[in-house]
């Protein structure tokens, strides 16, 4: 018989049935039993206190694990518990524990994005593989360990048994157990900043820096962000595909100061009912594990009202700041679709660019009861003559009363010699047929002004309801309800900085528009039936081809 397997019982059974032969053990059989059974002892004690077994969530977010939208959010304050929640999702994903069958429990695939290296060694990689995310205490009921746990009766308390035993608690183990990790291949050994890690159920997590170029072509089980990231919408927008395929889930877990429009967004989505996105909001004074003096400490050391309202209380930093807060789209500004009749006055504003065109079309009744924008388009790598001929299409031969370009861009000359680019665009409307009644002083446009703050008054202006007069309670601008979903969102998501009070630079081609026709505010003008006099025709459009600026080239490339 094998000593290293000496099985006890059978060997009392012999010793009763042979009397005349006794088989005694060895007493080094029996000492090496015993640390068998002690070995084995610790073993099960082991794994029986791992750290995805014995965590508890606080009851406010207890459904964040349960969720199976595609979508979830971990928004609030810091010192919350949002990064322990999601790196726990994580752990439970990767070790095939997860027990809800929201992942497979083999041969899946994480991602895990942060800033940059120095937060994926610290703290995302130091939180998964220390002791002491959260404690334990031993339970005198059970007699096992467990999670120091909040007080039943008031979540925001601990325990009283475990407040009074304190000097008992221990350091939980590693959120992600070392016996899960088969290999781990890294970005930077000496910073501690992993790259991929295989796991014994065949997993593998990528972590990756927000400061590198999003992974292609790569299907994933599980996306995982922290805080802000570098390019935001390009992470974002290239990871979400990745998870179709296998019905994979997203998780962003940020404080609300950096996260950025993007967080924001999803976050909009979330509580406009939409199924895709639950967000769960953690707030500081929920954090029983967190003394109240600890928490007055940080209440009082953030001076700045913006800084301690979303550190502290988790309220959106964008919220505060945002350019026009009371934009409702769907309420008090919007209306629903209608045709424009054709006694009403046309007006039609463009800011050009050559990576992204935006164009608005708004119109205006007889009695200036309203500013209504019924229609526009944004357009890439656009030209001239592409934007005249969208507008022609969409005028179906009604005439424009005039049109209103960026002043600054409208100045502007591709080449020396060259035309503006006022005059190349209105040279292509002119050409595309499309009528122009009114034409303004920069080359037959009105020009937009290139004063930010006065654009941003006037735009204000024209959404506040009035007070007073004949169209009390309404505002100025009416929008066609879901016309222009971009318009939306780039007004919901125009944002000044906290000292300087300018604009946080965002694509906002469509808004820049609307800026632009409130700061011209044009007024109503009857369309005529026929064309003005050529003494209105801009000076430009009258010269004799070789008398134009730039005329051997203009007639060698293509407009714009």
């Amino acid at each position: 018989m094998n000593s290293a397997t000496l099985d006890i019982t059978g060997l009392a059974e012999k010793i009763a049935g042979s009397p005349t032969i006794p088989m005694v053990p060895k007493p080094s059989d029996l000492a090496m039993h015993r640390r068998q059974k002690l070995r084995i002892r610790n073993r099960i004690e082991e794994l029986r206190n791992e750290a995805w077994r014995l965590f508890r969530p606080l009851p406010a977010v207890e459904t964040f694990f349960s969720s199976l939208a595609p979508v979830r959010l971990l928004d609030g304050s810091n010192q919350s518990g949002k990064s322990l929640l999601a790196l726990m999702e994580l752990v439970r994903a990767v070790c095939g524990v997860d027990p809800w069958g929201k992942y497979p429990k083999t041969n899946g695939r994480a991602i895990v994005v942060a800033y940059d290296g120095d937060h994926i060694a610290d703290p995302i990689w130091s939180k998964l593989t220390r002791e002491g995310e959260f404690f334990l205490i031993r339970d005198p009921k059970i007699g096992r360990m467990r999670a120091v746990r909040p007080d039943p009766s008031n979540a925001r308390q601990l325990d009283p048994y475990d407040v009074e035993h304190e000097s008992e608690w221990v350091p939980a183990p590693p959120l992600l157990p070392p016996r899960m990790i088969r290999d781990v291949s890294w970005e930077d050994r000496g910073k501690r900043i992993p790259r991929t890690v295989e796991l014994t159920t065949g997993w593998m997590i990528l972590f990756r820096s927000s400061r590198g170029t999003p992974p292609q072509g790569r299907q994933i089980h599980l996306a995982l962000a922290d805080e802000e990231l570098n390019n935001c919408r390009g992470w974002v927008s290239e990871l979400i595909p990745r998870l179709i395929r296998f019905g994979g889930k997203f998780i962003w877990s940020a404080t609300p100061l950096g996260g950025g429009p993007e967080l924001y967004e999803l976050h909009e989505k979330a509580i406009s009912g939409d199924s895709n996105v639950e967000s769960f909001t953690l707030y500081l004074d929920d954090n029983p594990y967190i003394t109240q003096e600890q928490k007055q400490l940080m209440l009082d050391l953030l001076v700045d009202p913006e800084e301690r309202s979303v550190r502290y209380y988790g309220e959106y930093a964008i919220v505060g700041r945002k350019a026009y807060p009371g934009y409702d789209p769907m309420g008090i500004h919007g209306i629903e679709p209608f045709n424009v009749a054709d006694h009403w006055c046309r007006i039609g504003v463009l800011d050009p660019g050559t990576q992204r065109l935006a164009c608005i079309f708004g119109a205006i009744d007889p009695e200036e009861r309203q500013r209504y924008l019924y229609d526009g388009f944004e357009m890439r790598q656009a030209n001239a003559e592409r934007w005249a001929q969208e507008v022609a299409y969409r005028a179906m031969g009604r005439p424009f009363d005039s049109f209103v370009i960026d002043m600054r861009a409208g100045r502007q000359r591709g080449l020396v010699g060259l035309m503006t680019t006022a005059e190349q665009y209105f040279l292509a409307l002119e050409k595309a047929g499309v009528e122009v009644q009114r034409y303004g002083p920069l080359a037959g446009f009105f020009p937009g002004s290139d004063d930010m703050a006065s654009r941003e008054q006037a735009l204000r202006g024209w959404l506040t309801v009035r007070g007073a007069g004949p169209f009390a309670g309404e505002p100025v601008l009416k929008v066609v309800k879901g016309i222009l979903p971009e318009l939306d969102r780039q007004i919901k998501l125009a944002t000044t900085r906290p000292v300087s009070g300018k604009r946080v630079a965002r694509e906002e081609g469509l808004l820049q528009c609307v800026e632009y026709w409130a700061a011209a505010n044009l007024g109503y003008q009857r369309p005529r039936s026929k064309r003005p006099a050529s003494a209105n025709i801009p000076e430009f459009l009258l010269r004799p081809p070789k008398q134009q600026r730039g005329t051997r080239l203009a007639n060698s490339i293509e407009i714009g």
